[in-house]
């Protein structure tokens, strides 16, 4: 059976169009497992909406408190990975494969872009979901499993972005009433690449300082007269040391005449 066909004979899935299984399936990764592999491990960040298509695997919940530990075998055309996906919050099961097993695994960009355009798809998943909390709390209650999950990741809330699918650069502002510090993160790597901070905007005795890994730097930029200055200075500055390899150069960079581009992060031609 071809991808799309088996995505489709999927009853939590058959709301979804032609071309929108086409979509999930040109995103979905197939992966072959060993017998006794791990799959999921309690703790981690939801990356991905997992489908098994071949084989069977074991989600175990941990015994907390007076529960024991409790498990369930799911096998062809079964989903798992649903919740963490959907809530954000890290995984409260261990999944590993009981035989050898074909997976599914969907990236949740991918997913969440499309099921947020389908309200029947949305609804199914909401069953689930709930039918999983209703069946999770059998065996402990959601707090104190989600407790145990947070213990098992130094990084639960996700601040070092380790679930991102693909590498990403991340740009964070923080703006006063006469100052506007930002942080540039890139998702490899847990320090900023580059933070800066423009003080006494609007004073005629504007400052920019500028600190990386390598440098540590301060200049004047007593023209800087409005917030919209500052985001511009702010802009060039980044566009500069993006250009240059590994930030290492990094400078304050002085007000050109041609605008930016804030969308692509680039100069633009002059007006």
């Amino acid at each position: 059976m071809d991808p799309s066909s088996f995505l489709k004979s999927l009853e939590i899935l058959s709301d979804l169009n032609d071309q929108e299984i086409s979509f999930l399936a040109s995103k979905a990764q197939w992966i072959d497992y060993e017998p006794s592999a791990p799959v999921i491990k309690r703790g981690e960040i939801g990356r991905f909406l997992w489908i098994v298509y071949e084989g069977e695997v074991k989600v175990m919940i941990p015994a907390v408190g007076a529960t024991g530990e409790s498990s369930e075998t799911l096998k062809r055309g079964a989903l798992f990975g649903e919740m963490s996906v959907m809530t954000g919050e890290p995984e409260i099961a261990d999944v590993l494969t009981l035989t050898a097993c074909k997976l599914i695994k969907i990236p949740r960009e991918s997913f969440s872009q499309l099921i947020a355009g389908n309200p029947k798809t949305l609804a199914k998943f909401a069953r689930l979901i709930t039918d999983r909390m209703i069946q999770n709390a059998q065996a402990a209650s959601r707090p104190d499993l989600l407790r145990v999950a947070h213990q098992e990741n130094q990084d639960p809330y996700d601040l070092n972005f380790s679930s991102a699918a693909e590498p990403m650069k991340i740009l964070v502002l923080n703006c006063g009433s006469s100052s506007m510090k930002y942080s540039l993160f890139d998702t490899v790597q847990a320090l900023p690449l580059l933070e800066g901070e423009i003080e006494k905007i609007g004073s005629g005795d504007a400052v920019h300082k500028v600190n990386t890994p390598r440098t540590n730097r301060k200049d004047d930029q007593k023209n800087v007269m409005t917030m919209k200055d500052a985001f511009d200075v702010m802009l060039r500055t980044v566009t500069d040391c993006s250009r240059r390899r590994g930030l290492r150069e990094c400078r304050p960079h002085q007000r050109r005449r041609h605008p930016i581009d804030p969308c692509v992060l680039r100069p633009c031609a002059a007006a």
